[in-house]
């Protein structure tokens, strides 16, 4: 995964070192906005869109058929991933065939199977669905840093505390671990909610609280996540980016089920962690290389437009120097 991120920040990279002031919005909402007129636009205007590279398709399809390949032909080569639970998923429904249990109940619900393209959809969809939203969470933590010198200069510290003397690198173990990359992630997420609203369907009639309402089985809930991560009920000065909330000695004072920016319970989102390490992988990576500051153009507090399901940026300008080969 590392030489992938890193290679997809390669474009950044060369922007960033061509340019003191950058709208970080260019590098986070040009794929969304695109996927968004294919679905809502009429087709003859659809022609006017940006086209997708059929080579990028092309490569993460073949990658996913690859590694499905690859382990059919190893069985006992079984990593803890998602493309195995998909196999193996696969290999529960032929094993009840030969059994001969598809006879018990439906047939027809043991008869249907994952086929591989369906698995390299779902395999496809995972790596590439989590971008709108973790190039827009990237942007807001790079805008924080930018705001909040003092962060940034902690941050930076704890980063360069973990590089390898050997490989020049922070190893991926030790990336997932840092307490204080961890809390700055989680905070942004916090202080800036996702794009998607979260729902749930009662299962049972259901009394809320004190408050004489009943939720009947089968009726939907949209959950305000945002109201959620912003009382101050939940948490103390609600509004203030504050990393700490979310380090080791003060995480325990956060009441279940008041951060839910991946949901909550066992349908939470399955690319968590996928996601959380891209963010971490792609952080930590700038800010060794750049330091982010405010400029006059910058937005403090940032200005909102109204989007479709999520508060979205006008725009997220910062200034941005090259830092000395982590001197």
């Amino acid at each position: 995964m590392r030489p992938k991120v890193m290679e997809c920040l390669g474009e950044l990279y060369s922007r960033l070192d061509e340019s003191g002031m950058i709208n970080l919005l260019d590098f986070s909402m040009n794929a969304m906005a695109t996927k968004l007129g294919q679905l809502l636009l009429p087709n003859r205007f659809k022609q006017f869109l940006p086209k997708r590279d059929p080579k990028a398709t092309k490569f993460f399809v073949d990658f996913i058929r690859h590694i499905i390949s690859e382990r059919r032909q190893n069985p006992d080569l079984k990593p803890d991933d998602f493309i195995q639970l998909l196999m193996d998923a696969e290999m529960d429904i032929t094993n009840l065939v030969a059994d001969g249990l598809s006879s018990v109940g439906n047939r027809r619900s043991w008869d249907k199977q994952l086929a591989e393209n369906e698995m390299i959809a779902q395999g496809f969809l995972f790596l590439v669905a989590t971008y709108g939203g973790t190039a827009l969470m990237l942007a807001f933590s790079i805008y924080e840093m930018a705001v909040n010198e003092d962060i940034q200069r902690r941050l930076y510290d704890e980063l360069k505390g973990a590089i390898d003397s050997e490989t020049g690198e922070i190893p991926d173990h030790v990336l997932a671990r840092l307490p204080y990359l961890e809390g700055v992630i989680s905070e942004t997420l916090r202080r800036y909610t996702g794009t998607i609203p979260l729902a749930r369907y009662c299962t049972q009639d259901c009394k809320l609280g004190d408050t004489g309402i009943i939720v009947k089985a089968g009726q939907q809930i949209e959950i305000s996540v945002h109201a959620i991560h912003h009382s101050d009920l939940n948490y103390q000065d609600p509004f203030k980016y504050d990393p700490d909330r979310f380090m080791p000695d003060r995480k325990h004072l956060i009441k279940p089920y008041t951060y839910l920016q991946f949901g909550a319970g066992p349908r939470h989102c399955v690319g968590m962690r996928f996601a959380l390490f891209e963010i971490k992988l792609a952080l930590a990576s700038l800010i060794l290389r750049y330091r982010f500051l405010r400029c006059f153009k910058t937005d403090v507090p940032i200005r909102y437009k109204r989007f479709i399901h999520q508060t979205h940026p006008c725009r997220v300008i910062v200034n941005v120097n090259k830092r000395d080969l982590l001197n």
